[in-house]
């Protein structure tokens, strides 16, 4: 990529973070990072396919689900015991991912997430239902960003096509 094009996509890339900011900040999403690794995600493991949305939203938040099963049963079985159902889950999941078994929702995006979201300052300062709010912040917005470009691209292209067909026809 040349200095120009790579001075161009980093100036996008800063208007879209400033977006991403003010619509999350508007609507009290604290956890940004979760949208960030979202989006980074998708991007370096899935080429932003719109495709694959879908499977690396489910996997995200199914990372988070699985890392988020201490919180959400200490209280009823005890640390011990909810640490074992949180370890047991990985093992399903590690499991099913090896197996290539159940992909739309335990994915490298279940991998990324559930590392992340272990982490014990993530555990300890987080609520699972804010990292999730900061994953559908990144979906959504991130998302329809992604959908907002592929429309622009297939009118141009089409636009382009039309032409072509227009300068080729004889008069």
């Amino acid at each position: 990529m040349s200095t120009t094009k790579a001075i161009a996509t980093l100036g996008a890339a800063s208007i879209l973070i400033a977006i991403f900011f003010i619509l999350t900040g508007a609507f009290g999403v604290r956890e940004h990072w979760a949208g960030f690794l979202f989006l980074f995600q998708w991007s370096m493991m899935e080429g932003m396919k719109l495709n694959r949305l879908p499977r690396s939203a489910l996997g995200a938040l199914t990372g988070v689900a699985i890392a988020s099963l201490p919180t959400w049963l200490t209280p009823l079985l005890g640390a011990g015991a909810a640490l074992a159902v949180m370890l047991f889950a990985v093992l399903v999941a590690v499991f099913l991912l090896i197996r290539g078994m159940a992909g739309i929702v335990i994915n490298p995006a279940t991998m990324a997430f559930l590392t992340v979201a272990t982490i014990p300052q993530i555990v300890n300062s987080t609520k699972p239902a804010e990292v999730f709010l900061g994953i559908a912040a990144g979906v959504i917005i991130f998302g329809g960003l992604a959908t907002i470009q592929a429309i622009i691209q297939t009118a141009l292209a089409g636009r382009k096509a039309k032409a072509a067909k227009t300068c080729a026809t004889p008069s």
